[in-house]
């Protein structure tokens, strides 16, 4: 028997590593238990009721350390890793725990501190190198935070079993961006939430075919600077002036940049037009993406989003950013702009909304690609990842 571990140290919702990180746990507990033990260890209660419904694995709670990890983080910024992991191994329990349990693997799925200090065979995500790529945005990071992601990323590629990326792009983008890699990359693209595969399998909303112009845009997404809601405000606007009467949902806490995008609206008499909705829960998330005329992504960050397959796997059209793996992801089943153009964000709008039969065809294509988001096929990318590095190991 192998025993596989999971370290969750994150909150349990509100983020796409949260959404990963179920993702990761619905593949683990499906893997053949002839053959495997699963161990999952969680550092904040806000997970137990949810690992509480998962049978046949073993959980363990371990309190959350931030003085240590905050001080870990300090010490790998300013490149003294050796010493973080003399601490760790003396007085850190969570580091012997792990270490003592002699887990074949144990999996890292949120840019984990711990996963640069344990002895044991780890298996990190690495979701992005925005802080080298996008490093003009606040939220990514000081200079100090440069510094500890870069150390840590390097000692992972190093010292690590396997990393996980989400794409052909991500992949290229580490070999690029470090020199030393002694670590197995895998390809694992992302899927959608749990959620959104049960909505699949009840009967969808017919409200998704329609032509309706009518009907609003949707753009659920925490207002960071990266997310670029001020160019598709600035869009919709200029659609206004065209004569389109757009209206745009966007969900996410109000918080951020909130009051500054407010402020637009109100400057530019925008209130008609564009809502703010706040916090959405899953159920009103699934209603919303079936009832929209499209989503609307213009982010800066990637390589790839999960927002548009959430949307595919619902027949809400997606129009996204063209950057990065955006058009490797989504094929030919979205509209693709440049995020930074005002113009073009609104002149793919306008497209969609005045040409016949586009909406329908770019449904119909998602429909095709359907099958890469699976759950399945995540489950069974996972399983013959894990297959690969036990016949290595």
């Amino acid at each position: 028997m192998k025993k596989i571990a999971i370290y969750i140290d994150t909150e349990f919702q509100g983020t796409g590593v949260s959404q990963y990180i179920k993702s990761l746990l619905n593949a683990l507990i499906n893997l053949p238990s002839d053959s495997y033990t699963i161990t999952i260890i969680h550092t904040s209660k806000c997970w137990e009721n949810y690992l509480n419904n998962i049978s046949n694995t073993t959980i363990i709670y371990l309190k959350k350390t931030n003085f240590l990890n905050r001080f870990y983080q300090l010490l790998i910024s300013f490149g003294c890793l050796g010493v973080a992991k003399i601490i760790a191994h003396k007085f850190d329990r969570k580091v012997k725990f792990i270490d003592n349990k002699n887990f074949e693997f144990i999996i890292f799925p949120s840019g984990d501190t711990i996963a640069c200090l344990t002895k044991s065979s780890a298996i990190v995500t690495i979701h992005d190198l925005m802080h080298r790529y996008e490093k003009h945005f606040k939220e990514s990071g000081s200079i100090l935070r440069y510094y500890y992601r870069e150390n840590y990323y390097k000692n992972l590629l190093i010292s690590n079993i396997a990393v996980l990326v989400d794409s052909k792009l991500g992949e290229q983008q580490v070999i690029d961006s470090y020199k030393h890699i002694n670590s197995e990359i895998f390809i694992l693209p992302y899927i959608a939430p749990d959620y959104i595969y049960a909505s699949e399998l009840q009967e969808t909303s017919q409200s998704n075919n329609s032509s309706s112009n009518d009907s609003y845009l949707f753009y659920p997404a925490a207002f960071w600077p990266h997310k670029n809601h001020l160019n598709l405000l600035k869009a919709i606007k200029m659609l206004k002036e065209r004569g389109h009467l757009i209206t745009l949902y966007l969900g996410g806490k109000k918080q951020i940049e909130y009051k500054t995008l407010q402020k637009y609206v109100e400057e530019n008499n925008l209130n008609n037009e564009i809502k703010f909705l706040g916090y959405i829960s899953d159920n009103d998330m699934i209603s919303l993406y079936k009832n929209a005329y499209a989503l609307v992504m213009p982010t800066f960050y990637g390589p790839t989003n999960i927002p548009p397959i959430e949307a595919i796997l619902l027949n809400c059209v997606p129009m996204v950013s063209n950057n990065y793996a955006m058009i490797e992801q989504f094929e030919d089943a979205a509209l693709y702009f440049d995020p930074k153009s005002v113009k073009q964000i609104a002149n793919t709008i306008e497209s969609l909304i005045t040409t016949t039969g586009l909406r329908n065809n770019l449904i119909e294509n998602g429909a095709r690609i359907k099958d890469k988001f699976s759950q399945k096929r995540f489950e069974t990318d996972l399983f013959n990842i894990l297959k690969t590095l036990n016949v290595k190991k």
